[in-house]
């Protein structure tokens, strides 16, 4: 009966009701514009910053006589942003040229290869399961391939800068690694080696089993001839550390073996990466890399551009926010205790008669707040279609100028107008219920006579 009434309060008094509404839904698409805006460009932004952290860093292959121009930038790096730049370079081993394969022999598969533990000899597995280099790992439409055994030999001690950790964390956030590693430490010495979890698991090997491989020497042959070999293996590399952007094509097997292990395996060039702290400094740190003549260390400037362009935004947005967020905030608030009092005044006549009638004042409450529900339900639709409207022109915008793709949840916004909505309701729903509780029977049945 309550909300039967409650229907014929709204339809009987179209006009006060579409007041009711439009004001509802003007509010309702503000504040929804500016938390749903503010939310995309921080989860756009964090997708970069973060999703693909490990790019923020200069790189480039550098022949092994050119290492001292290198040492030379990454000083020269360091001064110039002031701040912590990690450094690491591996050499890659081509096992092709080294084994005298035919050339369209193009990598030394997995599956081709003996691991040696002591008396236990295991062939290693092409189970075709792991995506690394493809464009889109996540995306489990692409089809796997195969996994080619990728040796590298480690310049520097460490290899897992905080770049790529940063990133490993934001994809994998309940991950049992430590530093990206399953157990173990990075290696700090020569004769020292890391792999990755899963090419142990290639050979058969389960993570039960990882502890007792800490310290044991390894023996990788292929053809029934040692090819790797004297290395002690003191750290196992969770596999997911190499979904991250920049070591997609990293080897997953990494010695640390100097000098003579370079010349052995005729490594000629080095992959050499600097870490830098913040999208910001890149720019700077390259331009800086960039004054030493016979060195070119590349960035990729699309991430960049794209990081600083959402950066420049957010920061646009916490201005205006800050400027004439207040201001309009308490505009709404004012405009929304006017339609609170010209609720109240619309409902004293029929409360009367209400009354009169013989309805109790509980009953009187339950219509109202009926109404109230309806209104506000009503209004959240239009003010959620109002904002998905405005911020989808936005979004379109963004992407045409700088290629921004802006991360805009329906779910996200329909709980987040649900909220704005309920909360709105409630303070409504308090302050009428309130006023009904102090008004008085007779004072009710005084308007109502001299209204008439």
């Amino acid at each position: 009966m309550c909300l039967k009434l409650a229907v014929q309060n709204l339809t009987r008094k179209k006009g006060h009701a579409l007041h009711m509404l439009l004001g509802f839904g003007v509010i309702f698409a503000v504040l929804l514009s500016w938390t749903q805006l503010g939310l995309a460009l921080a989860s756009s932004q964090d997708n970069i910053l973060l999703g693909r952290r490990s790019m923020c860093m200069l790189e480039a292959e550098i022949d092994l006589q050119q290492e001292a121009l290198a040492e030379r930038a990454y000083q020269m790096v360091s001064e110039k942003i002031e701040e912590k730049v990690t450094r690491t370079a591996f050499g890659k081993i081509d096992w092709v040229r080294y084994l005298e394969k035919e050339d369209d022999w193009s990598f030394v598969n997995i599956s081709h290869i003996y691991l040696k533990v002591g008396d236990d000899i295991r062939q290693g597995t092409d189970d075709h399961s792991w995506r690394y280099g493809l464009s889109d790992p996540f995306d489990t439409a692409l089809k796997s391939k195969s996994i080619p055994f990728l040796t590298g030999i480690m310049r520097y001690p460490g290899l897992i800068g905080e770049n790529e950790l940063d990133e490993y964390r934001y994809h994998f956030p309940r991950s049992f690694s430590e530093g990206g590693l399953v157990c173990g430490r990075e290696p700090v010495s020569d004769g020292e080696m890391l792999i990755s979890d899963h090419y142990l698991r290639a050979f058969g090997y389960a993570p039960e089993d990882f502890e007792g491989l800490l310290g044991q020497k390894l023996v990788f042959m292929c053809d029934e001839q040692e090819i790797l070999s004297g290395y002690t293996l003191i750290g196992i590399v969770d596999g997911n550390l190499f979904y991250a952007e920049s070591l997609r094509e990293v080897p997953q097997i990494l010695v640390f073996g100097g000098p003579t292990m370079f010349r052995q395996y005729n490594v000629a060039t080095l992959c050499y990466r600097f870490g830098i702290p913040e999208y910001k400094t890149l720019a700077t740190a390259g331009r800086a890399a960039d004054s030493i003549e016979g060195i070119q260390l590349n960035y990729r400037k699309d991430y960049f551009t794209q990081a600083l362009t959402l950066s420049q935004a957010s920061a646009l947005v916490r201005i205006v926010f800050s400027m004439f967020g207040t201001p309009v905030l308490l505009a709404m608030l004012f405009h929304l205790l006017l339609m609170l009092w010209t609720n109240l005044a619309e409902r004293k006549r029929i409360s009367g008669m209400y009354l009169i009638c013989g309805m109790r004042v509980s009953d009187i409450i339950k219509i109202s707040l009926w109404e109230l529900l309806i209104t506000a339900g009503i209004a959240m639709l239009m003010g959620l279609v109002l904002s998905v409207g405005s911020l989808a022109v936005l979004a379109s915008a963004l992407k045409k100028s700088d290629g921004i793709q802006l991360l805009i949840l329906p779910g996200r916004m329909l709980m987040t107008a649900a909220c704005v909505a309920l909360t709105v309701y409630a303070i409504f729903a308090l302050l009428m219920v309130v006023y009904f509780l102090s008004m008085k029977k007779a004072s009710l049945h005084t308007v109502l006579v001299s209204n008439e």
